[in-house]
C-alpha cells in the first residue's frame, strides 16, 4: 500500500462472492503499515446460529513482519542510529564556510560503513549463539537462521558498495580490496585449515588424508560423502583461489612428501607471487610486469613437466597459470555458498582475476562479473542481481532492489545516506540520489515510529531528511509526536522534551492539554493544573481552576492542589481564575500564620477586584466571620487596639452579602438549577449564619468608623500642634 493511501485514512472492502450470507470486510489503515480488518454487519444471520456469529465481533490489527523489530535487531537498531547520528554531525562539522577549501570526509565515511557492517556480523555471531540451544525442527530455528543469512547478505552487500562506491580509487586497481572482501565471507578454507594445523599430528587427521589418486577416482566418488568432499588439496586450492599464499604454503608443509623437488617448486612459485598494494611505492605498470614475469615461469615449469609426478600439484600449477578450466572445477566446489542462496560464482571471479587479469578497474569489473556467472552458470537470485547491479556501478537500482528484496528499510536507509555523502564529498551533484535519500529516511522513521518503542530512533533520521539537516528537519516530525500514544506521564514527559529539542511549540502545548484533559477526567487535579500551565492554556486553566473550587465548596479543603498552589509563583497570572484560586491560597496561609490584618485586606481585595466567582463569594463571606469575631471578642487586646476589617472593606463585604442574598432569591423565583445548586449543604451553612454575618458586619462598621474616626481626629492634632 502506498504511503499516500494509508495516511488518508481510507477504508477498503474485501468481498468473497461464492458466500450467501457473507457481506465482505472492511480494513482500515493503522499507523502508517498496518490495517484493521472487521467483518461488515451480517444481518441475515440468525442471532441463534453460534457458529455464523463467531468471530463477527473481533477485529483482526494486520502489519507486516519484520525481523527488525525482534529481540537480537533492537541493539543493531540502536547502534546504527547512533553511527548515522555521528556520521551527520562529522558532515556539518566539514560544511565549509564561504571561502573556504572543503574538508575530505572519505575516511570518516568509510569508517561508519565498516561500523554498520561490525553490528551485522555481531547481530549475526549473537544468532549462531542462540541457535546452538534450539531443536532445528522447531520454527523459531529455522525462522533465525533465516535471519542469519539475511544479515549475512546484507553485510556481503555493504562490502562491496564500501569498496565500488565509498572507498572508491578512479583509475586504481581493485583486486587487493576485492580479495578481503571474498576472504571475509567465504572463510570455511581457513576453518578448515586451521582444524587439520591444530592437530597434534596433522598427517593423521581425516581431513588431510582424504586424498585419492586418478587410478581410484571412480570408486572414490562413489564411496566419499558429500560431507567430506573437502579434502586437504581442495583446501590448498581454495587457499589460493582466495589469495591466501602463506596459508597454502604452511599447509603444504604439513604433506610427508614436502621435502620433495615438486612441493619445494611449489612452494617458491607461491612465494614469489608479486601482490598489488596501493601505497607500497611499485606502480601499476610496473606491477603488470612482475605478475607477468612470475606466470611465465609458472607456465614454463609446467609445460617442462616439473610436477607432472603430482597431479594435485600440476593442477595447482595450471591455476596459478590461469587455466580456466581448473579454475573453475575448483571454485565450484565451494562450500561457503551451500546454505546461502546467491553468490556462488564470487569465489570463481576473484579467483579468475587474480591470475588473470589482476590489473582489474571499477569500469572493467562488471564485464568480468559477468562472464564469471556464465562460467558458472549459475542460477541468479536477488542477491546476485544486487551484486552485479553495484559491479555495474548503478546505485540507485541497487537501492531499489533493496526496497524491493528487503522486508525494512534498514540497509536502504544507511546505504543510501553513506552514497550520498559520499557523492556530496567529491563535490559532485546528484538530484536523485537527493529525493532518493529523504525518502528512504522518511519512510524508515515512519516504519521504527510504527513501533511503540522506536519511535525516538525514527525521529533521530527525521531530522536529517534534508539535504541541510537539523537546519532543513522534515515536517512529518510534528506529525510523528503528535500521533505517540501517550500511555503514561513519563512518556509525556519525552514527547516534550523531543518536541523542545526541535523547536515545536504546537506539539508541546497539544501534549499538554492531552495530558490536562486526562487528569482532569482522572480527579487529579493539581496535576491538570500543571499541564494547562505549561500549555499556557487560559481557557483550560480557568476550566480547572473552577473544578478545584468547586471541589473545595463539597469537601472544605484543597487536597492535593495545595502544594502546587503554594509555588505557582507568576504562573497564576495565566487567568483570572488561577490567579484568585492561588491568593486564596496565600490568604490562608497568611489567616494559619496569624497575620489577620493582611488576611483581610486579601480577601476583601479578591471580593472588590471580581477575581473571584460569584458562586465563591458565600465561601469568603463565611472565611471573614472568624475574623469579624475575633476582633468583638478581645477588645482589650493590641490586635483588639486596630481595626482588622476597615470601614471600606466593611462596605464591600455588605455589598458582597446583599448581593449573594438577591441572587439567591432570583434564582430561586426563576427555579434555574444554579451552580449552588449543587452545593446544598454551603448555602444552608451561610443561610444559617446571616444574621450572625450581617450582626458581625454591623458591629464592625460601627467599631471601624469610631476607631479611624479617632485616628483621624489625633492625627490632626498633632499636624496642629505641629504647625
Amino acid at each position: 500500500m502506498e504511503l499516500e493511501e494509508t495516511l488518508a485514512n481510507k477504508f477498503y472492502v474485501i468481498k468473497h462472492q461464492e458466500s450467501k450470507n457473507y457481506k465482505g470486510h472492511f480494513a482500515q489503515s493503522v499507523g502508517v503499515y498496518g490495517l484493521a480488518v472487521y467483518p461488515a454487519p451480517l444481518p441475515s444471520i440468525p442471532a441463534s446460529d453460534d457458529a455464523n456469529k463467531a468471530g463477527l465481533g473481533v477485529v483482526q490489527q494486520l502489519s507486516p513482519k519484520s525481523w527488525l523489530f525482534n529481540r537480537h535487531s533492537r541493539q543493531l537498531v540502536n547502534e546504527a542510529m547512533n553511527t548515522f547520528r555521528n556520521l551527520q554531525s562529522i558532515v556539518e562539522d566539514a560544511t565549509p564556510s564561504e571561502g573556504e577549501d572543503p574538508l575530505d570526509i572519505t575516511p570518516a565515511l568509510i569508517n561508519k560503513s565498516r561500523e554498520y557492517r561490525s553490528m551485522l556480523q555481531a547481530c549475526v555471531c549473537s544468532l549462531n549463539s542462540d541457535l546452538d540451544d534450539l531443536n532445528p525442527s522447531t520454527e523459531q530455528y529455522q525462522e533465525m537462521a533465516g535471519q542469519c543469512q539475511l544479515l549475512y547478505k546484507m553485510e556481503l552487500l555493504l562490502g562491496l558498495m564500501e569498496i565500488i562506491f565509498v572507498d572508491a580509487r578512479p583509475g586504481s586497481l581493485i583486486l587487493s580490496q576485492l580479495v578481503c572482501w571474498v576472504r571475509l565471507h567465504y572463510p570455511s578454507c581457513t576453518e578448515n585449515m586451521v582444524t587439520i594445523i591444530e592437530e597434534p599430528e596433522p598427517a593423521e587427521h581425516g581431513l588431510y588424508w582424504q586424498t585419492v589418486s586418478i587410478s581410484n577416482l571412480f570408486t572414490y566418488w562413489q564411496t566419499v560423502s558429500t560431507s567430506n568432499l573437502f579434502t586437504y588439496w581442495q583446501i590448498i586450492y581454495e587457499l589460493v583461489c582466495q589469495g591466501r599464499l602463506s596459508d597454502a604454503r604452511q599447509l603444504l608443509h604439513q604433506h610427508p612428501h614436502s621435502h620433495s623437488d615438486a612441493f619445494i617448486a611449489m612452494e617458491e612459485i607461491l612465494r614469489k607471487m608479486p601482490t598489488y598494494q596501493a601505497y607500497s611505492g611499485v606502480s601499476e605498470g610496473e606491477f603488470l610486469v612482475r605478475w607477468q614475469h612470475w606466470q611465465g615461469e609458472c607456465v614454463m615449469r609446467l609445460q617442462v613437466g616439473e610436477f607432472a609426478a603430482w597431479g594435485h600439484l600440476k593442477k595447482l600449477a595450471e591455476i596459478l597459470s590461469g587455466n580456466a578450466a581448473s579454475i573453475l572445477s575448483v571454485t565450484t566446489l565451494s562450500n561457503d555458498v551451500g546454505g546461502r542462496s546467491g553468490g556462488s560464482w564470487v569465489p570463481h571471479l576473484l579467483a579468475s582475476l587474480l591470475f588473470t587479469q589482476p590489473n582489474i578497474t571499477l569500469h572493467r569489473l562488471h564485464d568480468a562479473a559477468t562472464r564469471a556467472v556464465a562460467e558458472c552458470r549459475a542460477n541468479l537470485s536477488d542477491l546476485d542481481n544486487i551484486l552485479l547491479t553495484a559491479m555495474q556501478g548503478d546505485s540507485l537500482q541497487v537501492i531499489r532492489w533493496c526496497q524491493k528484496t528487503l522486508d525494512n528499510l534498514w540497509l536502504s536507509a544507511h546505504l543510501t545516506d553513506l552514497l550520498y555523502h559520499a557523492v556530496t564529498s567529491q563535490q559532485s551533484t546528484y538530484p536523485l540520489l537527493t529525493a532518493m535519500r529523504e525518502s528512504v529516511l522518511q519512510d524508515y522513521a515512519l516504519e521504527l515510529a510504527d513501533h511503540p518503542s522506536l519511535w525516538q530512533v525514527g525521529l533521530v533520521y527525521l531530522d536529517y531528511c534534508g539535504p541541510s539537516g537539523l537546519r532543513d528537519a522534515s515536517p512529518l516530525t510534528s506529525m510523528l509526536l503528535e500521533r505517540v500514544p501517550l500511555t503514561s506521564d513519563a512518556k509525556a514527559h519525552k514527547v516534550i522534551s523531543m518536541a523542545e529539542q526541535r523547536n515545536l511549540d504546537d506539539v508541546v502545548r497539544g501534549v499538554c492539554r492531552v495530558m490536562g484533559r486526562r487528569a482532569a477526567n482522572e480527579g487529579r487535579l493539581a496535576a491538570a493544573i500543571w499541564w494547562a500551565v505549561r500549555a499556557k492554556d487560559a481557557p483550560f486553566t480557568s476550566h480547572t481552576a473552577h473544578q478545584v473550587l468547586h471541589r473545595y465548596l463539597s469537601s472544605g479543603e484543597f487536597q492535593s492542589s495545595a502544594l502546587l498552589l503554594d509555588h505557582l509563583g507568576p504562573a497564576m497570572l495565566l487567568s483570572d481564575t488561577l490567579t484568585f484560586l492561588g491568593k486564596y491560597r496565600e490568604f490562608h496561609s497568611l489567616y494559619l500564620r496569624g497575620d489577620h490584618k493582611r488576611a483581610a485586606d486579601l480577601l476583601v481585595t479578591l471580593i472588590a477586584s471580581k477575581l473571584a466567582p460569584q458562586y465563591f463569594w458565600p465561601v469568603l463571606l463565611l472565611d471573614v466571620l472568624p475574623l469579624l469575631q475575633q476582633a468583638d471578642d478581645a477588645p482589650d487586646s493590641e490586635e483588639g487596639q486596630e481595626v482588622v476589617v476597615s470601614a471600606a472593606h466593611t462596605y464591600e463585604l455588605m455589598y458582597c452579602l446583599n448581593t449573594v442574598i438577591e441572587n439567591v432569591k432570583r434564582e430561586s423565583s426563576c427555579d434555574k438549577g444554579s451552580e449552588e445548586a449543587q452545593h446544598s449543604g454551603l448555602l444552608r451553612a451561610f443561610h444559617e449564619r446571616e444574621t450572625e454575618l450581617r450582626s458581625c458586619l454591623a458591629h464592625n462598621l460601627a467599631r471601624a468608623i469610631v476607631m479611624e474616626g479617632s485616628t483621624d481626629a489625633a492625627v490632626s492634632r498633632s499636624n496642629i500642634s505641629a504647625a
